[in-house]
């Protein structure tokens, strides 16, 4: 962007990655402007474009949490999004795997869980009928999710941004927000290229929606960042991981364990790890994980070859619990009663991605109580 501008417009979303793009393109059908300010150069440049590209089925989050309700139902949602934008989604399903019977309570208890939750065709198996779904998996049974899929995330999070831009919301890029005012006609965020102000504020910058809330003076929360790293193996095994396969999962494990992810492109993700780091843009890759994650990807594929290593990267996760607790936290998505017209989104992390759709449906909800909603009869999905 060349040169300082003022912006005004009805709605201001902070963030530009998956979720800001949603928010975006949901607001694009009604008469109203929309303007994104984002700190990088390009949309998705964080966490959404560094992360598994698992559409989640549900199954791990405790029942009448947002986590639960958004992914379920962003889950639902993700098939005709994907359609709509041509962006590559396969839902190919999951294996849970018990690798002993200690593990095979878990299984239950994540059954009944996503059961609760609404989630189609779960499904215990023993051996056999793993190894027809994946050939040459270990354990001794597992939980089938066959609503779990694969999408590209950062074509999602374009296609959405591009979808909206269409639509007529403006998108503001190498624009950090350095500070939030309020006034009598709403807010003006003070961003490194000019103003922008507008009465009702989206905040979801991801990583940084903490921050943005404190300048606005709302200081309640905290974002503790938790790095994931991952192993990509070439497109010459293609085909070869039929099916996402994860472990049991650990009770307090601040993710869902390292796992085998097929990718719509045709490589394999080993990954993630989950370490607490002190610097939230630490994406560095280490060697010592690196060789922890080549001894997971052999526990549950045992025929995996490392011979086709081609790379390495890492995300970041926004958590809301320290490393001293560790677990998770649910997503808070709300308007704080001393600030209203400021939407905060914060510790969107998994299952961020494939709950997209559906907290872009929750904001909309939220807007529509500050502004009316006129349907765009131009606006073409």
């Amino acid at each position: 962007m060349v040169g300082i501008v003022t912006s005004e417009a009805d709605v201001a979303i902070v963030g530009a990655g998956v979720v800001g793009c949603a928010v975006a393109r949901e607001l694009a059908r009604y008469r109203l402007s929309v303007c994104v300010v984002e700190k990088e150069a390009d949309v998705g440049w964080g966490t959404s474009c560094r992360n598994s590209g698992v559409v989640h089925s549900g199954i791990n989050y405790r029942p009448g949490t947002l986590r639960a309700r958004l992914d379920v139902r962003g889950n639902e949602l993700m098939a005709p999004l994907c359609r709509e934008l041509r962006v590559p989604m396969q839902r190919i399903g999951k294996l849970t795997v018990a690798g002993c019977t200690a593990e095979i309570p878990e299984l239950h208890r994540i059954r009944e869980q996503g059961e609760a939750n609404g989630v189609p065709g779960l499904e215990l198996i023993g051996p056999g009928a793993m190894r027809r779904i994946q050939p040459g998996v270990e354990g001794v049974a597992a939980l089938h999710s066959p609503s779990s899929g694969i999408v590209c995330p950062y074509s999602l999070t374009i296609a959405l941004a591009e979808n909206a831009l269409r639509g007529g919301a403006a998108f503001r890029l190498e624009s950090e927000v350095t500070g939030i005012h309020r006034g009598p006609g709403g807010f003006t965020l003070q961003t490194t290229s000019g103003d922008v102000s507008a009465p009702v504020v989206i905040n979801a910058a991801g990583l940084g929606a903490d921050r943005v809330a404190a300048m606005a003076g709302i200081d309640g929360y905290r974002h503790y960042p938790c790095r994931g790293e991952y192993y990509v193996l070439d497109r010459r095994l293609a085909g070869s991981v039929a099916t996402l396969i994860y472990p049991a999962p650990r009770v307090d494990s601040p993710g869902l364990g390292i796992h085998l992810t097929p990718t719509v492109e045709g490589n394999i993700l080993i990954g993630p790890s989950s370490e607490y780091v002190g610097e939230r843009e630490d994406c560095a890759t280490t060697r010592q994980v690196m060789a922890s994650l080549r001894e997971h990807g052999r526990e549950l594929l045992p025929g995996l070859s490392m011979r086709d290593f081609i790379r390495s990267f890492a995300g970041v996760r926004p958590k809301q619990t320290p490393p001293e607790v560790g677990g998770n936290r649910d997503f808070v998505i709300e308007e704080s009663p001393d600030c209203p017209g400021l939407i905060n989104l914060i510790g969107i992390e998994s299952p961020g991605l494939t709950a997209s759709p559906a907290i872009a449906e929750m904001v909309r909800e939220m807007v529509a109580v500050h502004l009316p909603l006129e349907a765009d009869e131009g606006f073409v999905p």
